[in-house]
């Protein structure tokens, strides 16, 4: 085994960076989960991460994927290895992950769909109708069905055993089989957009959570409260250490839900406007519906994560079960939401459904906006991990990586750089709904939908049968119907707001 001389692990770790993992249909060794850990996060971080909602858990190894290029220097000396070292890689492919242990109820809440976007769901009504609440189900259905295609694509047929074996741990590892390199680099660049633009819809929700709290007492406007307020998020993005990246994040998530359970509340005190507001919803409204569906396809992104709660799973075989009963469960909470508070608010339901609150009740008022305010404030700096590590890596070789003062000064501009992006752009597009239907649209549609369909054609061709196939066409096309027209809607509705 060859050492990897990589400057972004500590020293110690470096001579443990040494797994060697068999690709189907490739001759390129690649680096399994276990190799790309920090030393800190050999114990606290398996627990903390077991624990973690949606794809938040999947950002710890997600890190690895990016520093993958530097395990190429070394694939010649590792190449000359496989011929001889056969069985040694077989078992290490049947080898069980070390944290593979995991009940299924915490499986099914690290893949819990539910995150911020919820707080749209109500708008979502409004502007597409009631057609919007099966839609829900509808996406939530494909979605489960999807990620089942995702798991599958883990595994192959064992060409001495026929046994089916698990050949890939990741999302990241699926897409080389199927790619090779360019695989990881192209979901690499979908992760970056992915967490930046996250990064800003925290912005937009931060500062509209403390413009609604503040505005009656202050003349401050939305864009220098989000400016200021962001400071706040400035310290966090100098925090290394993976296990409090974890739990804040997990802080983050619990104030969601009890941000949800505030804002049902707050729809029962308001029963009275139900049948006031039920006749002023259209059925349908074909530009508003396709605005909902890339925002609902938002709400149902947890596929990069799938992969990572199934080989924790002390059971991964019911792997599809904990799928159902997470997407059927969440499905029944955004669909209560979106109901509840369409009819609630009417025709004045903003974009953002917690806004609402402070006509009703002042309390809940206060814990809405601090629920929602924190969640911006915790969910940012995991978000923005990785995109740091993957700048951090343009200085692996120079004098300001072997240069304490200048090392520190370089995270100091490039973290400032970064929030100073995330807070323009929240600033110059503080359109919520907007923002959340363009990353649904691009971005969901991508991992949701085209991605688990396409590779589970191409790896799985010769042996679906005719149906199969058909489904995963089917499911394949309707997605990228729904991601054009969500697409088109979003950035049509985005001209007409900057236009007026």
């Amino acid at each position: 085994m060859v050492p990897c001389n990589d400057p972004f692990l500590p020293s110690d770790d470096i001579n443990q960076l040494l797994c060697l993992q068999e690709k189907t249909d490739s001759t390129t060794a690649f680096v399994s989960e276990e190799c790309f850990n920090f030393k800190e996060s050999t114990s606290d971080d398996k627990t903390s991460t077991s624990l973690l909602p949606s794809m938040l858990v999947s950002y710890h190894q997600s890190t690895r994927t990016i520093f993958e290029n530097y395990q190429m220097q070394v694939n010649s000396h590792q190449e000359s290895i496989l011929s001889s070292n056969s069985s040694i890689l077989d078992n290490l492919v049947e080898k069980k992950s070390v944290d593979k242990g995991v009940s299924m109820v915490h499986a099914m809440w690290n893949i819990l769909p539910l995150g911020a976007s919820i707080f749209s769901l109500p708008y979502c009504v409004i502007a597409g109708g009631y057609f919007v609440l099966p839609l829900i189900f509808i996406i939530s259905a494909m979605a489960d069905a999807t990620g089942i295609l995702l798991v599958d694509c883990l595994y192959a047929a064992s060409h001495k055993t026929k046994q089916r074996k698990k050949v890939n741990s990741n999302y990241v590892d699926i897409a080389r089989c199927v790619w090779g390199v360019v695989g990881g680099h192209i979901f690499n660049a979908f992760l970056v957009f992915y967490l930046f633009s996250g990064c800003v819809v925290n912005v937009i929700l931060l500062g509209k959570s403390i413009h609604d709290l503040l505005h009656s007492s202050t003349k401050f406007s939305f864009g220098l409260l989000t400016t200021l307020f962001s400071v706040l998020i400035y310290p966090t993005l100098f925090i290394k250490k993976l296990t409090v990246l974890a739990y804040l994040s997990m802080a983050a998530v619990f104030s969601v839900l009890v941000g949800i359970f505030t804002i049902i509340l707050a729809f029962f005190l308001e029963l009275e406007n139900w049948k006031n507001n039920i006749d002023e919803i259209s059925l349908i409204n074909a530009n508003g519906l396709s605005l909902a569906s890339g925002i609902i396809m938002l709400s149902c992104e947890v596929h990069s994560v799938i992969p990572h709660a199934e080989g924790i799973m002390r059971k991964s075989s019911k792997i599809n079960f904990v799928l159902h009963r997470s997407f059927i469960g969440t499905a029944l909470v955004k669909f209560l939401v979106a109901l509840l508070g369409s009819l609630t608010y009417g025709s004045t339901t903003q974009s953002i459904v917690t806004l609402n609150v402070a006509t009703i009740n002042r309390s809940a008022h206060v814990v809405c906006s601090l629920t929602t305010l924190l969640y911006a404030i915790l969910n940012y700096p995991l978000n923005m991990f990785i995109i740091s590590e993957f700048i951090d890596n343009f200085i692996k070789n120079t004098k300001i990586k072997s240069s304490v003062p200048f090392f520190y000064l370089w995270i100091a501009c490039t973290r400032f750089i970064l929030i100073t992006l995330t807070v323009l752009v929240a600033v110059f597009v503080p359109y919520f709904a907007v923002v959340l239907g363009l990353r649904g649209s691009l971005i969901g549609t991508c991992l949701i939908f085209i991605f688990p369909c396409y590779f589970h054609l191409k790896l799985k061709w010769d042996i679906l049968s005719l149906r199969q196939r058909t489904w995963d066409i089917f499911l394949l096309t309707v997605g990228i119907l729904f991601g054009a027209a969500g697409l088109y809607a979003s950035v049509m509705r985005l001209v007409v707001i900057i236009q007026t």
